[in-house]
């Protein structure tokens, strides 16, 4: 077996590229279940067929070494397939986010000057007319990629791998671009790392544009494990996805914070799960000691292959402090520095510079962003090469590293990369908007909040509804703000910046929409039941008020916000409450009906069994 080259490789032939360690397992394993999804259920060898007879059908259009492929299709096995057909042309892969607006893909696809365009039928009209080779992927498709003749590319070192997008400064989302010698370098220790073999089965959780769907899906690929993508249902119901890891048989998994913190609270049968790996955000918690399997967290950002650092987490009963983000990886070198660029003493805070087998190539068609955050490693041996996080971290005394924060405004939400000033630039092209300032602030249980305040220009009223939809039209929905907050002007500090520190709690303030600045006054036959349910809203959202008739979603609610809401409604009544139900009755009025209804029943049925207030 080849051995990992380092940064400074002559360009050559990897034997173990992730093309080449696939084809092997595939031949190793033909028979196993390799892909598991609603779409269908894939071996080994049909997978490969279908990958291959795939990267065959790209080649005939001239897509190779450095051609870029974008992907737009669902989560699906037809996902997966795409993209390893993709990594067998040659070519690189850039997976979007199909939840995210028609608009924000289109321009992501322009400015990647993508090559190909891989879709499914339920996308494929949202790219109509675009000037973009592409391909509707499905079963009358696989049946007539039967004819053609398959193909297999064994990738060089610094040949581009994939593109995954993330948010931007400047208003436009940037490009990371990663090799094939990084992303064969951490697949291969997320192997060793989860201890993952044949007849393994690992979970596919994240959304398509994450970029730890690789960490996901090809440690699996290459040993011969099982890949299970989840249902749209369970990743909303953290109960519901405790029982599907139990009923599929899931062996290890990653989820991002928020939804993995869920999970350790509740209570877990006997099951096959060694191993569940979080990241994505700041972790609050530790294990419990009678969790049956292990308890991982990571750190990475997506310009360095997903993962950088890990630690195996025990439980600690009388934490003292926030869970490490642990050591650096296999070949991955860690510098903590001070703004003169020197590295600062243990338990002494500075900027973590990571470096070594793991940092991407740059930010696609961006040369000034990409000498400003990439460069070489002055401290290492000549041609290794770093990336500048612009995260604030520390050695403890205990010699792992402590995340502390950043040293700019970019926040993560729910997993997400976020830079507040692309949504503050998005709202400032809109003409009923003087200024705008998007800020992210704590003021819920959840998670982080966006909020937007918002000057209206001279003669101009604003309306929260339309600002949302139209909004909602350009930006994902993780970066849509959950309050805003009309004013007469930015307060500014001494320079003339906007003054963060000033800007009113979003709680107190007034609300944009003049319809929603008081509540309503509640009907004289307000039930408990809609009173608790009001009330654990208001609370979840950190919101003043919100009517009878509000949407929750539409106020900054989200599946955890759901997740949330139900859990709370069941420890206050007793009555089991799905969060699909929070999503399908997204209102007190609705939602406090439905529960009312079922303590009802209940009582019928058991006497005594419902707590309704």
């Amino acid at each position: 077996m080849t051995a990992i080259l380092p940064a400074k490789a002559e360009t050559g032939l990897i034997l173990e590229s992730i093309p080449s360690m696939f084809i092997r397992a595939a031949r190793e394993n033909a028979d196993r279940t390799a892909l598991e999804a609603q779409d269908g259920t894939l071996t080994y060898r049909q997978l490969e067929m279908r990958a291959s007879r795939l990267a065959g059908y790209l080649r005939s259009f001239g897509v190779g070494r450095e051609s870029l492929v974008a992907l737009c299709i669902e989560r699906s096995a037809d996902f997966i397939t795409a993209m390893l057909g993709t990594l067998l042309a040659g070519a690189a892969y850039a997976p979007l986010d199909t939840s995210h607006p028609t608009e924000r893909l289109r321009a992501i696809i322009g400015e990647s000057k993508a090559d190909f365009l891989l879709v499914d039928r339920l996308n494929a009209a949202r790219f109509d007319g675009l000037e973009v080779p592409t391909l509707t992927l499905g079963e009358e498709t696989w049946l007539r990629l039967e004819a053609v003749k398959r193909a297999i590319a064994y990738p060089s070192p610094h040949d581009l791998a994939y593109v995954v997008y993330t948010s931007g400064s400047t208003g436009t989302p940037k490009g990371c671009e990663l090799e094939h010698w990084t992303l064969a370098h951490v697949t291969k220790w997320q192997v060793g790392r989860s201890e993952i073999r044949p007849g393994d089965r690992c979970l596919q959780f994240v959304a398509q544009g994450f970029d730890v769907l690789q960490m996901e899906t090809l440690p699996a690929l290459i040993t011969g494990a099982a890949v299970v993508v989840v249902d749209e249902e369970a990743r909303l119901d953290p109960r519901l996805l405790r029982n599907r890891m139990v009923e599929k048989q899931i062996t290890s998994a990653f989820l991002p914070t928020p939804v993995a913190e869920r999970l350790l609270h509740l209570e877990w049968p006997e099951s096959r799960m060694r191993l569940l790996a979080t990241g994505g955000e700041a972790l609050h918690s530790y294990p419990r000691p009678d969790l049956p399997f292990k308890f991982v967290n990571v750190y990475g950002p997506a310009e360095c292959s997903v993962v950088s650092t890990s630690t195996l987490l025990a439980p600690d009963p009388n934490p003292t402090r926030l869970p490490p983000i642990g050591l650096p990886v296999d070949g991955v070198h860690m510098h903590v520095v001070a703004e003169d660029g020197r590295e600062v003493p243990p338990g002494q805070p500075g900027e973590m510079w990571i470096a070594g087998a793991n940092v991407g190539r740059g930010y696609r068609h961006r040369p000034d962003l990409t000498a400003e955050k990439f460069g070489p490693d002055p401290f290492c041996p000549e041609g290794t090469r770093l990336y500048k996080s612009g995260d604030i971290v520390r050695w403890s005394d205990r010699g792992d590293l402590e995340f502390i924060g950043r040293i700019d405004d970019q926040v993560k939400i729910r997993g997400h990369r976020i830079e507040p000033q692309e949504i503050s630039l998005t709202l400032g092209a809109f003409p009923e908007i003087e200024q705008v300032y998007v800020q992210a602030r704590r003021e819920n249980e959840i998670d982080l909040r966006l909020v937007a305040y918002v000057v209206p220009a001279p003669g101009m009223t604003l309306d929260t509804r339309e600002l949302r939809a139209r909004l909602a039209d350009l930006l994902p929905p993780y970066m849509m703000p959950a309050a805003w907050v009309v004013m007469d002007s930015l307060p500014l500090t001494a320079h003339g910046k906007v003054d963060a520190r000033a800007l009113p709690d979003p709680a107190l303030a007034s609300d944009v929409d003049p319809e929603a600045e008081e509540p309503e006054e509640a009907a004289d036959d307000s039930s408990p039941v809609t009173a608790l349910v009001t009330e654990i809203a208001v609370q979840a959202l950190g919101i003043r008020h919100i009517r009878p008739n509000d949407n929750f979603f539409d106020l900054g609610g989200h599946s955890l916000f759901a997740a949330l809401l139900a859990s709370r409604i069941e420890e206050e009544t007793g009555i089991e409450v799905a969060v699909r139900e929070v999503f399908e009755c997204p209102t007190t009025a609705t939602l406090s009906a439905a529960v009312e209804a079922r303590i009802l029943a209940a009582m019928r049925e058991e006497p005594g069994r419902a707590r309704a207030s």
